[in-house]
């Protein structure tokens, strides 16, 4: 099986020049995406209703064109469940998560909180990683494969970031946010990427839109795979696509044996 996700900044606007030609190339059996930013009906027919694929979409009910997520599954995966939302109104209702269940595999595909507007948005996302940490570390217990793909939002360690000491108090990056993060995978969730790739700097997945920021590569790992421990021998390959244009972020991949 081969999951991808990318956060797209806005399906619309990335449609109009490399979603469909990027979906088609991927080949992909799931395929996630964050910042949705629109309501089914905005979207033309062909990305409703792909050709060989279900399709969920998850927009925020709290305010239009922003935040939201969506997926597409392969047919041939067979039947699935797609469940919209954690079960906690502050992410839900901005559309933030996607749990798709096929079998014994759970993929929670999420848009985190970025934290930055308030103190109150910050603190929802810490308390976003708590009760992840719970909510999987509970689907693990009860033997179920679980794989989270997304824009965290977080930074995790020095070496995910391009300015780690000009950066050391920027929301994305600030000590806190990154235990909480630690926490999450110390529960028994592998950093995918960072399992095949370790130490291997400047592997990025965020750029600013300042110009000739992502020609340098000066940029952020914020969108991240992580699986359980049970899941984790099982998983063949784990990449990013940074020369993938048409959105701030680029997709990253993650496939199953």
């Amino acid at each position: 099986m081969k999951i991808v996700s990318w956060n797209v900044n806005g399906l619309r606007a990335c449609a109009k020049t490399h979603f469909r030609d990027w979906f088609a190339r991927s080949d992909a059996d799931v395929v996630l995406i964050q910042e949705l930013r629109a309501e089914p009906e905005q979207l033309d027919p062909d990305l409703v209703s792909t050709l060989g694929y279900s399709s969920v979409f998850f927009p925020a009910n709290s305010k239009k064109g922003y935040s939201g997520v969506a997926a597409w599954v392969r047919d041939s995966l067979g039947p699935y469940e797609a469940q919209k939302g954690m079960g906690w109104d502050v992410a839900d209702r901005e559309g933030r998560v996607l749990v798709l269940t096929i079998g014994n595999l759970k993929i929670f595909g999420s848009y985190v909180f970025n934290g930055g507007k308030s103190d109150d948005a910050f603190r929802d996302k810490l308390e976003f990683y708590d009760r992840v940490r719970r909510i999987h570390s509970d689907w693990a217990s009860q033997g179920f494969d679980v794989a989270f793909l997304g824009d965290y939002n977080i930074c995790h360690q020095a070496i995910d970031i391009a300015d780690p000491v000009g950066n050391k108090d920027s929301v994305g990056f600030r000590p806190v946010e990154r235990e909480k993060l630690g926490s999450y995978f110390d529960a028994g969730f592998a950093d995918c990427f960072r399992r095949f790739h370790p130490g291997v700097p400047a592997q990025y997945t965020w750029w600013s839109n300042r110009p000739g920021v992502r020609a340098k590569n000066h940029g952020w790992r914020i969108d991240y795979a992580a699986v359980s421990e049970n899941l984790w021998p099982r998983v063949k390959r784990c990449w990013h696509e940074p020369q993938q244009m048409g959105s701030d972020h680029c997709p990253i991949g993650l496939e199953l044996k």
